[in-house]
């Protein structure tokens, strides 16, 4: 199961930018004022790392960085090449909550081939000597254990088609380190540390979608999440400062030609919008959207560009 938790920060390319800078910088002809503006970073965490220290005979890493894990969605993956062996999932989420409120239910039961019901159960239980909860959905072989590792930390393991004694094993058998917040800068003449251009960004997206119209713009993972967007896995708290690139798109994404973000809600030869989040760091999608054909959409206007212009 996996709750998610990944940052946004936008700067206002037109008028100038909304702060960065030295205490008393050096002016260039030509060069904008710059205002200090709060530490903002491109990569959320270093050091930070994941891993399963047990997993049944035969399961082996599939998907994620288990010393990234952030670049995964907080997500890591362990599969068995045997058809309908076991599998394992690790996850992570920064909340000050309770674990049970990110368990996944796994809806009201499933009814198997006999036609019996099974709805999932729930129990407590502790982890690393950590209060958690197990949930147990007998129909499909799926256990979730989710705990509090730390106090503004939920660890959790989905296991499939393993027992619940063994599913116990791996949560215990999990490794966490949280690693330390990546470095941050408040100069509005440069991009956070580690931070990929926006020449970049944009090369990449019209050589991938071949879109019309690229725009974008560095913003606070924040203000993605204030404006209800979903493109974040943070809960309650992302980290200080972290940021995205956001891309707006326009162009032809019909049924067979769609951008490296989600289709489009519009279909066929429209010059429609298409909204995606960028990793500031590595450059890669974590998620996007259509937005249909007509005008731009007014969030993207509203949000602010923290880059350089």
């Amino acid at each position: 199961m996996r709750v998610r938790s990944a940052v946004v920060v936008v700067v206002v390319s037109v008028l100038g930018l909304s702060g960065c800078g030295r205490s008393h910088p050096t002016r260039v002809a030509g060069e904008r004022p710059c205002q200090r503006h709060e530490p903002l970073r491109a990569i959320a965490r270093e050091g930070e790392y994941l891993h399963a220290g047990y997993l049944p005979p035969g399961v082996t890493l599939r998907t994620g960085d288990e010393h990234n894990p952030y670049a995964s969605h907080s997500v890591i993956s362990y599969g068995s090449a045997t058809p309908n062996g076991p599998n394992v999932e690790l996850r992570r989420v920064f909340t000050t909550e309770a674990p049970d409120r990110y368990l996944m239910t796994n809806g009201p039961g499933v009814t198997t081939a006999d036609g019996v019901i099974h709805s999932p159960t729930t129990d407590g239980t502790t982890v690393h000597g950590k209060p958690g909860v197990i949930l147990i959905s007998g129909g499909i072989g799926l256990i979730n254990i989710d705990w509090k590792e730390r106090p503004e930390v939920t660890l959790g393991t989905t296991t499939h088609n393993i027992d619940r004694t063994e599913a116990e094993r791996v949560a215990e058998g999990v490794v966490y380190e949280p690693g330390r917040l990546g470095r941050t800068s408040t100069d509005c003449h440069q991009l956070p540390p580690g931070a990929v251009s926006r020449q970049s960004i944009e090369a990449k997206f019209r050589e991938r979608s071949g879109g019309e119209r690229v725009s974008t713009k560095l913003v606070r993972v924040a203000d993605l999440m204030r404006g209800g967007s979903n493109f974040y896995d943070c809960v309650r708290v992302c980290e200080p400062g972290l940021v995205t690139w956001l891309v707006l798109e326009q162009g032809d994404f019909g049924p067979m030609r769609h951008p490296p973000s989600l289709a489009p809600t519009t279909e066929g030869p429209h010059a429609s919008w298409t909204m995606t989040a960028v990793d500031a760091a590595t450059g890669e999608a974590r998620g996007g959207f259509g937005t249909g054909s007509g005008n731009p959409p007014a969030f993207f206007d509203s949000i602010e560009d923290v880059a350089p212009s």
